[in-house]
């Protein structure tokens, strides 16, 4: 019996999974029922808030399954009746964190209910057979698969390193040279040098689509909808943009599921295999996977769950969205895969074999994890991988959100120790109380609050334009160490009094930003980029573009 199995566990990690049950119990502050088991009670915790399945695995040191659990259903059909029923005035809305005004959290209700209204016409007729759930298998168990959503994409790095280890591809080698008369990507402004694997894997090519709304399986299955292919998708065939280079590349992080699927079309062209070919072939195979899958149909042979939506759980319609855009967002997996995928990356890091073998060359995986690209959310993208500093640790990590589906993957570098979970419903926070919990039992490194004070600045007028001219350096440190280096030139121009001239260092054209009433400099390329500048009280100048934080040199 496997040491992560209750039966076989050590009374330490019997202990933690009482913390984890303990803090879901509380979050809803339920009592036991008579003769109840503890996993029903768990699973009717998490049900309350219309979360209706979870499947988490957590690693101890040295990166081995310290254990895993499931809970829940695969499928709540039972709940749409009752709801078909309910007044909509009468359906408790979860609102989320990002909701920071009653604006927004009016917007959110309406949007809930939008989602709700359409579950409703177009479920009511499904039944665990017709959408291929294991209608005698009621409980999930561990190796249950369930759609990972974006942490398909470290996932899909994995895969492009197993293939550049087999010398057929090239991280640094422009995408055009494997695409050739395929696809073209195409740019709001002249390159100045070429898109790579590495920059798309870093969402760092200035590529659009961040993310994909997915495809309802039963208007697919009738007919009444068309997948677009891989190019089709790229070339806005089907309900996303199309996807180009619209901002400047090789700056920070600019998170595209678009360039995912740019990497998914290369691997499929290179190699003339399907996504779900490759990711057999270079995961699921060489590291045992049980519930690992890229398929749209007959998923893990009906032992999946259904993506479940609002507090009342409601089945999405044909149990789930579908993704062509499987590199990005389509990818199915369990909590106790996605440890294991982890702990190959973590072993191969530190060089050492996986299942008898090479899974990684260690000089890949280093450079897999290193942190080259900046985000907004105070961390950086390597190849892949979110990189972060958590309480004085290294961790590599990845999140995830499809409709009716949450996920989250965690490892630190420098024990090996973490975990994994995957949630059917949308309540995020429910699980999050659990995993706080982990945190404390085993003494993980914790995220600590920022307490770094800011310098005075006075903002530049636009009478004082010439101050913006000059060369801007990254305060980043990562940048800084950038090879070739990092900086933007800002110049007055020649045609308009209000504007600034931009050049960037992979970019040929001159970009043109124009300066509005609250002295924000807004350009006409970058649709969702601007610059300001301030002048602290020593008299420098610095430039925030985007995210970024740049100082003029000199």
């Amino acid at each position: 019996m496997p040491a992560h199995e209750e039966a076989n566990m050590s009374p330490i990690h019997q202990q933690a999974i009482a913390a984890f049950e303990n803090a879901v119990i509380a979050s809803v502050a339920a009592e036991p029922q008579p003769n109840e088991s503890r996993e029903s009670l768990v699973s009717r915790c998490l049900a309350a808030n219309g979360n209706m399945a979870l499947t988490i695995a957590v690693k101890q040191e040295g990166g081995e399954i310290a254990w895993s659990k499931a809970y829940g259903i695969h499928r709540n059909g039972q709940a749409l009746q009752p709801a078909a029923e309910k007044n909509p005035s009468q359906v408790r809305i979860h609102i989320p964190k990002f909701c920071t005004n009653p604006e927004m959290e009016e917007e959110w209700r309406e949007y809930q209910l939008s989602i709700r209204e359409g579950v409703l016409a177009d479920a009511m007729s499904d039944t665990d057979e017709s959408v291929g759930v294991r209608s005698k298998m009621a409980s999930v168990t561990v190796n249950t698969s369930f759609q990972a959503a974006s942490i398909g994409k470290p996932i899909t790095a994995i895969a492009v390193l197993r293939l550049v280890q087999k010398g057929q591809l090239n991280l640094d080698a422009d995408i055009a040279s494997y695409l050739g008369r395929v696809w073209k990507l195409e740019s709001k402004f002249e390159l100045a040098e070429p898109i790579t694997l590495r920059k798309l894997l870093g969402h760092a090519a200035g590529v659009s689509g961040s993310g994909f709304n997915g495809y309802n399986r039963n208007a697919v299955r009738s007919g009444k909808l068309s997948l677009p292919s891989t190019i089709g998708v790229l070339n806005g065939e089907g309900n996303s943009d199309k996807v180009e280079v619209v901002i400047a590349p090789n700056l920070g992080a600019v998170y595209s599921g678009g360039g995912t699927t740019i990497v998914q079309l290369v691997m499929e062209t290179v190699t003339g295999k399907s996504m779900q070919e490759i990711i057999t072939e270079e995961l699921v195979e060489p590291l045992g996977l049980l519930s690992t899958s890229c398929a749209f149909e007959d998923i893990n042979q009906g032992d999946f769950v259904c993506g479940h939506t609002g507090t009342e759980g409601l089945p999405l319609p044909g149990g789930y969205r579908i993704y062509p855009e499987t590199a990005a967002a389509g990818i199915w997996s369990s909590a106790l895969d996605l440890c294991m995928i982890s702990d190959a990356v973590w072993k191969s890091w530190n060089g050492r074999l996986v299942n008898g073998a090479t899974f990684l060359d260690q000089s890949l995986a280093i450079d897999m994890l290193a942190p080259r690209f900046p985000d907004d959310s105070k961390f950086y993208y390597g190849i892949g991988w979110e990189l972060k500093k958590v309480g004085g640790s290294d961790q590599f990590r990845h999140s995830g959100w499809n409709e009716g589906f949450r996920s989250g993957t965690y490892t630190f570098i420098d024990s090996g120790a973490g975990y994994s979970w995957i949630l059917s419903g949308e309540v995020r926070e429910q699980v999050q109380a659990g995993l706080d919990a982990l945190d404390v039992f085993y003494k993980f490194p914790i995220e600590e609050k920022e307490t770094s004070k800011k310098e005075e600045t006075a903002e530049i007028p636009p009478s004082a334009l010439i101050q913006c001219v000059g060369e801007y350096l990254p305060v980043d440190s990562v940048l800084k160490k950038r090879d070739g280096g990092v900086k933007i030139l800002v110049a007055l121009s020649d045609s308009d009094q209000s504007a600034l001239v931009f050049r960037f260092g992979s970019i040929s054209d001159d970009i043109v930003a124009k300066a509005t009433k609250d002295d924000v400099f807004k350009f006409d390329v970058f649709k969702s980029t601007a610059a300001k500048f301030t002048v602290t009280g020593s008299g420098k100048v610095k430039m925030m573009f985007g995210d970024l934080l740049f100082e003029k040199s000199g």
